[in-house]
């Protein structure tokens, strides 16, 4: 089994409109409408020079293998910066979780929902198969479902027990508090505390 996700749509646009505006103030410069001589003249290619270089930066592919054979996964990143790659043993792999924007401290937008990327949770740390948070959606969650099924593990993230305060806190709306008792608590990062909030905050919806 094979997972693959491509940073392209928000890279290629930066590519795009960096070398457009470029190949815009190269032509003026050739036909001697332009003179790089001022801050001012040359805003406009650095700008230019700043959007392709950002977007060649972000743009990236991931991918994870799943061999059931040699009981390992192969996760890549392929980018700008080169190829890593990294072999994980099936039983130091925890579970595929959606990983939520560290920082998103407020409640999820009320339409969209909350901020989230694949990762695949290894006993070394996560290894991400997505380089951008993104609005949850049904194939995140169904590419989440399929690894941990895949895998034997459980499709439900994991959420520890949670003690009455912070029951009471969801509750009252008060998840900005949640979170930090979260913290406090379990000795977890923001992502891991909001996670575990958001899921409480989730289940115990009417």
């Amino acid at each position: 089994m094979e997972i693959v996700n491509a940073n392209i749509l928000l890279p290629g646009g930066l590519i795009l409109l960096g070398g457009g505006l470029f190949v815009q103030e190269s032509l003026k410069f050739i036909h001697g409408q332009l003179q790089f001589v001022d801050i001012k003249s040359d805003l406009p290619i650095m700008i230019s020079a700043l959007f392709l270089l950002l977007g060649l930066v972000l743009i990236c592919r991931y991918g994870a293998r799943f061999d059931g054979l040699q009981q390992r996964m192969t996760w890549k990143r392929v980018g700008f910066f080169g190829t890593k790659i990294r072999v994980v043993p099936f039983a130091d792999i925890k579970y595929a979780v959606l990983e939520c924007d560290p920082n998103q401290f407020v409640n999820d937008h009320p339409q969209r929902g909350s901020m989230a990327r694949l990762v695949v949770s290894t006993a070394e740390g996560s290894l991400p198969l997505a380089g951008m948070y993104t609005y949850r959606n049904p194939g995140m969650e169904k590419a989440r479902d399929t690894i941990n099924e895949y895998l034997g593990r459980s499709a439900e993230e994991p959420t520890p027990a949670l003690g009455t305060e912070l029951q009471t806190l969801v509750d009252q709306g008060r998840l900005i508090h949640a979170i930090k008792l979260v913290r406090e608590q379990k000795n977890c990062s923001l992502a891991e505390a909001k996670q575990i909030v958001d899921d409480l905050a989730r289940a115990r919806r009417p």
